[in-house]
């Protein structure tokens, strides 16, 4: 029986999976591995260490694995996707297919059918894929000028927002958060970390700006809820060019900002049913992980069946 492997690579976390053909045989998680937020070393630093405890968990080796797919974001780019492959080749036998995360999420929703997932993580993305197999995308573009409602844009309105209420000379809960989080004491340390963060500093405030709006902060709470609307945006762009307005849509959420937070799914499920009441609205409770390796069977199907008409045909 071949042993199937399923990784998806995230900006904070990257999961890896091990199962053959019926069963999960083990998961594991590791840190951020994503080629479009972290060095080359760092990269095959995290997919080597989950691989291989994942494996090791599975009581297999590594060079065992027949089939694996990995989703990961910046997979448009060749010269990510081309690192990805190389690195999981290093150690993993077998076949292998690069892809989007999008596209192993849009799988752990819905099993390949038709239906669009948003994902809101350390960054965002929407994808739909129609009754017809058209696709369509939304958001995704990077956390300088997209990834609307992620980790990272939500700590970067967080941040724009604290400032402008010390500027109002506010106190604010926020500003106790996220001075917490980011170990800082005094307002002028504040600001050169502002200035000096990267992207996954402020992915890194969601839990701070959480933790704010739970207690009631303002600037926190309307935060999480312009997170929930704009997420929402992008489930509404993907909507509109796959399916007309009178046909039901099932829409999923998936992601770390979702399952944290209430306010954002709330957002989200009124923003999107204002435009769609019939829509079909879930949060997945399936890691998308588990949609790598469902397409790593996949892909073994299609191995097969190829292989079968070959042989018919001669």
């Amino acid at each position: 029986m071949p042993f199937y492997l399923g990784i998806d690579s995230g900006g904070t976390k990257t999961s890896v999976a091990v199962g053959n053909d019926d069963h999960l045989l083990a998961m594991v998680n590791e840190g951020g591995a994503s080629p479009t937020r972290y060095d080359a070393p760092t990269v095959r630093k995290t997919l080597h260490a989950g691989i291989e405890a994942a494996c090791y968990k599975a009581g297999i080796s590594p060079t065992e694995i027949a089939y694996s797919c990995v989703g990961s974001a910046g997979m448009s780019v060749d010269s990510s996707r081309i690192l990805v492959d190389t690195i999981v080749r290093e150690i993993v036998g077998g076949q292998l297919v690069v892809i989007g995360d999008m596209m192993v999420a849009h799988e752990a929703a819905f099993f390949g059918a038709p239906g669009v997932v948003v994902i809101a993580g350390t960054g965002s993305i929407a994808l739909g894929i129609n009754e017809r197999g058209e696709m369509a995308r939304a958001g995704g573009w990077g956390p300088s000028i997209s990834d609307e409602g992620s980790g990272t844009w939500i700590g970067r309105k967080a941040v724009a927002g604290l400032l402008r209420s010390i500027d109002a000379g506010d106190a604010t809960v926020l500003a106790n958060s996220i001075m917490e989080a980011w170990h800082v004491r005094t307002h002028e340390e504040l600001v050169h970390k502002c200035n000096t963060a990267n992207h996954n500093d402020f992915a890194r405030l969601f839990p701070a700006v959480q933790t704010a709006a739970g207690e009631g902060d303002v600037i926190a709470r309307d935060i999480m809820t312009q997170a929930g609307m704009e997420l929402a945006t992008l489930g509404k762009i993907v909507a509109r060019r796959l399916w007309t307005r009178q046909q039901r849509v099932s829409v999923a959420m998936a992601g770390g900002i979702f399952h944290h937070s209430a306010t954002i799914r709330q957002a989200f499920y009124h923003y999107t049913k204002a435009e769609r009441a019939e829509s079909q609205l879930r949060l997945t409770t399936i890691p998308p992980v588990l949609g790598a390796l469902a397409m790593a069977r996949r892909v073994a199907r299609r191995s097969s069946d190829t292989q079968l008409r070959i042989k018919y045909e001669e």
